[in-house]
């Protein structure tokens, strides 16, 4: 839920891993406790979900993001992962209203190793709510 190693989720049923191509959700929840939140990821594809909760007290109020990063992996290449689109990407706020991401339009946002590009990120939809992320080199 924040910047950590890797995480080996056990509850992942060991005839339906997550593959290429499985639509998956997440999302965070606030408990209502400061800086307590649920996380739930459900793999649609398969039928399978986990949830954890964790208690973040520095995270109280902070920022939500949708990413596709690369994982620590001791400098091992990044995997040809193809194109990932992230859909309905948005933030419901204490008041119930959903709102869409922010738009980092005027952001170069790109994956990089030194000046080597590593993978691309898309401009928002034009609600706001969805972008996609593409390998470009390992």
């Amino acid at each position: 839920m924040v910047p950590s190693g890797p995480v080996v989720i056990d509850a992942v049923p060991e005839n339906a891993p997550v593959a290429a191509g499985d639509l998956m959700n997440a999302s965070v929840t606030s408990t209502g406790a400061p800086g307590t939140y649920i996380l739930t990821i459900t793999n649609e594809t398969w039928g399978w979900s986990y949830s954890t909760t964790q208690t973040l007290p520095s995270a109280a109020g902070a920022v939500a993001e949708c990413l596709e990063e690369r994982p620590d992996a001791a400098g091992l290449p990044l995997a040809d992962f193809g194109s990932v689109t992230f859909t309905n990407c948005e933030v419901t706020g204490d008041n119930g209203m959903a709102t869409p991401i922010w738009d980092h339009a005027n952001y170069a946002l790109t994956m990089t190793n030194g000046n080597l590009v590593r993978a691309n990120v898309s401009p928002l939809s034009d609600d706001g709510t969805q972008f996609t992320v593409t390998y470009v080199s390992g």
